[in-house]
């Protein structure tokens, strides 16, 4: 008998270690998940940041078009990152909307770079005004997926 509630003992004792065990790997695959898109996300956002102040009202059309043009390379670079990981199940769902909302900086950048190579300056003024509030649009869409996301691997 003494064996037997050894045995009886035993058992839930393993169930729980390879529970927590299978615990602890979805805890390194969902933090490793997290720590790849964020490096993607944050090497994009400082890269973002720094190029957005060459668009003023002091520099020419060329050279924020050359500016756009950076910036749509480095939307594409932060989208082809975000691609190569893989989310775990739980917001397997939410991963490719995140690459959508992040992608929508391109349609951003080319409604400006539209309106930069117009010849009326009232288009040119206009397309720099809008491109900010554009931006920011685009940037409450990531965020709040962004919180989903957290909130998912919580």
């Amino acid at each position: 008998m003494r064996g037997m509630f050894r045995a009886a003992l035993v058992l839930p004792v393993v169930m729980v270690l390879l529970l927590s065990g299978c615990g602890d790997n979805q805890v390194k695959v969902d933090n490793a998940y997290v720590s790849a898109t964020d490096r993607a996300v944050q090497a994009f956002e400082t890269e973002f940041q720094h190029l957005q102040t060459n668009l003023t009202s002091g520099s020419t059309p060329a050279e924020d078009r050359k500016t756009l043009a950076t910036l749509r390379a480095s939307v594409d670079r932060v989208v082809a990152d975000l691609k190569q990981i893989k989310p775990p199940a739980k917001i397997a769902a939410l991963h490719p909307q995140l690459i959508r909302e992040v992608q929508a900086y391109r349609t951003v950048i080319q409604q400006a770079e539209q309106g930069l190579t117009s010849d009326d300056p009232r288009r040119i003024i206009a397309a720099r005004a809008r491109f900010p509030a554009m931006l920011a649009a685009v940037a409450t869409k990531i965020t709040t997926t962004i919180n989903a996301i957290n909130q998912q691997l919580q």
